[in-house]
């Protein structure tokens, strides 16, 4: 029983180590799937703070040069490239992301 403790307490502790659940960015199912996961394990504040972070990172990764000629091909472009871009990231690291773009747009 005692190793039983033991094992869980370390488990817990690596877990925590790596700050908590990440995106799973495999599938639209998936991205979503995880980032309510997330959401779940966030107080008010920063729930808020994560969805916002998610919306800058997902505008800023759109090139609207190719949506308007992906609209005239008759395409429209794929979510999976943000997908990609935030698999394997948890609510901080989406957050300190969303920050760096915004600074980076506040230097042009």
């Amino acid at each position: 029983m005692k190793k039983l403790l033991v094992a869980l307490l370390c488990t817990l502790a690596l877990v925590g180590c790596f700050g908590g659940p990440t995106i799973d960015g495999s599938s639209k199912e998936n991205f979503e799937k995880s980032t309510d996961a997330i959401m779940e394990t966030l107080d008010t504040d920063q729930r808020a703070e994560f969805s916002k972070a998610l919306k800058i990172v997902a505008f800023s990764s759109i090139d609207f040069g190719k949506v308007f000629q992906g609209a005239l091909d008759g395409k429209m472009p794929s979510e999976t490239m943000l997908y990609k871009e935030l698999d394997g990231l948890n609510a901080q690291e989406v957050i300190e992301k969303a920050q760096q773009i915004m600074d980076s747009k506040k230097q042009k």
